[in-house]
């Protein structure tokens, strides 16, 4: 967005400039030099030195088009810098909305793991009474170390989302909160 705004101030002096006048020429010219004597202007009557100032001068509003076509271009540019804040918005919303799913995912495993921890605890219970459901202990045990995996993934997720974000809005964030409303 800095380089579209960057060229939006330049199409500002573009449309200054465009009602002036372009800057005059000066030519400077010599005719008919002889090589065995490059200063000697006596020998033939066609040499000559000159000096010539050319301006152009602008005819049928060409300076009114020129500043017409100057204002357009800037209002593309325009266009372009609201397109491109659009964009940021949307990134920022999206990124918000992650942020809040990976949170409710977490919360959500850590109920799973409080619950396999208790399951855990009842199959430890209940082999003290019974040994033929030792396996579903060790099924617990395994569903535990795959929650706390998960978990730890989406706190990965959760955490480069937050990187994301603060890439996106170019300062630091310490935490975000998502305000639900349903209308």
């Amino acid at each position: 967005m800095d380089s579209i705004r960057y060229s939006v101030r330049i199409a500002d002096e573009k449309i200054k400039k465009s009602t002036l006048w372009k800057n005059p020429t000066l030519e400077v010219g010599l005719r008919d030099i002889l090589i065995s004597e490059p200063f000697d202007r006596s020998v033939e009557p066609m040499q000559s030195n000159f000096i010539s100032i050319t301006q152009q001068i602008p005819t049928s509003d060409k300076l009114r088009v020129q500043k017409s076509i100057q204002i357009v271009k800037k209002s593309m540019l325009m266009d372009d810098l609201d397109e491109a804040k659009c964009r940021l918005v949307k990134e920022i919303k999206l990124s918000v909305y992650t942020i809040d799913e990976y949170k409710q995912r977490i919360a959500i495993v850590k109920k799973y793991i409080a619950l396999t921890r208790e399951n855990i605890k009842l199959y430890n219970d209940y082999i003290a009474i019974d040994s033929m459901s030792h396996t579903q202990g060790v099924q617990a045990e395994l569903m535990l170390s795959t929650l706390k995996i998960k978990e730890q993934q989406y706190r990965a997720i959760l955490l480069s989302q937050m990187k994301r974000l603060e890439y996106l809005a170019g300062k630091k964030i310490s935490s975000v909160s998502l305000k639900k409303s349903f209308a």
